[in-house]
């Protein structure tokens, strides 16, 4: 049996006691099996334990809402266990305190490694033809908690190759960055961007821009026969922040702004009928918005079907989006949407 949730941690009982402060803070780590099980001690748990790096104590200790020297304020545990639950690379994760002296506290965290090699094979074969795709993805690259994509596809009409790649802990910080790059007989994309998403309903701010190129060959057909190739060219670009103004021990009020730019461009080829392609075009979009949050989140192991356990939000959330759009999308965009679940997490950008 698996357990996962935090530790028992004191808080001030009264405005003028202080919290503890950190004293230290262990991380230990376990592999996929464990070895101290005897039936895990042997074949095909071992190699499975060879095969996979276990994660780096610094990439755990980079989650944690606890530094040594600092007060351990109420609900820190809780929501450190819930930032490396968000990683998706564990499967047990156990964040406690316990008194280390007057006025101290120590900090003891335990998580065991989850398998974070995907590999996914899809062949299909019909009318004389054969298709299909492999790829691969790896969400703990040697330990680093860094993901990698790479894939290959073979479709009717064209073949792609891809690669992507995110770092959820960028330079050690708590900003995060990803980019990707496809490649296709037609032709290719690549993008990436860089973001801060919300750790918790406290933090100040969540900033994210990320940009987007693609260059495609277009065909037009009539009666089954091509009558018109073009190459297009298009980018897209978006940005977007907010910022805790206002908020409690469980909510957060937020306004923010969001910017979008799309630009699709077309050129013919020696082949095209210049009648026979679109013309030129480009939006902008500007949004403000205020967002208030309350979250609440569960914890439940039948999601993935693979024992990890998984977070849950089943809070609220109510977001009033108003600003200016193209006229050809939807001029005076106004919105008001109320849903259950709440906050961002920013991301991800592989292709």
């Amino acid at each position: 049996m698996f357990f996962v949730g935090a530790g028992l941690q004191a808080g001030p009982s009264c405005a003028d006691e202080p919290w503890p402060t950190v004293s230290t803070i262990t991380v230990r780590v376990r592999n996929v099996f464990d070895g101290a099980r005897p039936r895990e001690r042997r074949f095909p748990y071992t190699w499975v334990n060879a095969l996979h790096r276990p994660t780096s104590p610094s990439v755990i200790r980079r989650e944690l809402l606890a530094r040594v020297g600092q007060p351990l304020r109420p609900l820190a545990l809780e929501e450190s266990e819930r930032n490396l639950r968000n990683m998706e690379i564990f499967r047990e994760i156990v964040v406690s305190s316990s008194p280390d002296g007057p006025g101290r506290a120590a900090v003891d965290v335990s998580v065991a490694d989850t398998w974070s090699t995907v590999i996914k094979v899809d062949v299909n074969a019909g009318g004389g033809r054969t298709t299909g795709s492999v790829a691969l993805t790896e969400l703990n690259l040697l330990g680093t908690g860094k993901h990698l994509l790479a894939s290959y596809g073979v479709e009717l009409d064209r073949i792609s190759r891809g690669i992507g790649y995110e770092d959820p802990q960028l330079f050690g910080s708590r900003w995060q960055a990803g980019a990707g790059y496809s490649d296709t007989s037609d032709g290719l994309a690549a993008g990436g961007g860089i973001w801060r998403p919300y750790y918790t309903v406290r933090d100040p701010y969540f900033v994210e821009t990320a940009i987007r190129h693609r260059t495609l060959t277009g065909r037009l057909f009539k009666d089954a026969v091509e009558v018109s190739r073009h190459e297009m060219r298009s980018d897209r670009a978006t940005a977007s922040a907010s910022w805790r103004v206002a908020g409690g021990r469980d909510w957060a009020l937020r306004p923010g702004f969001r910017y979008r730019y799309e630009a699709d461009r077309f050129t013919a080829l020696p082949e095209t009928q210049p009648a026979l392609f679109p013309d030129d075009r480009e939006f902008h979009w500007l949004l403000g918005e205020v967002e208030w949050v309350r979250p609440r989140f569960i914890l439940d192991r039948r999601l993935d079907k693979m024992g990890r356990m998984e977070e849950v939000d089943l809070g609220t959330s109510l977001r009033v989006v108003a600003g200016l759009a193209p006229a050809r999308t939807a001029p005076g965009l106004l919105t008001l949407n109320l849903s259950q679940g709440a906050g961002r997490r920013g991301g991800p950008y592989l292709l």
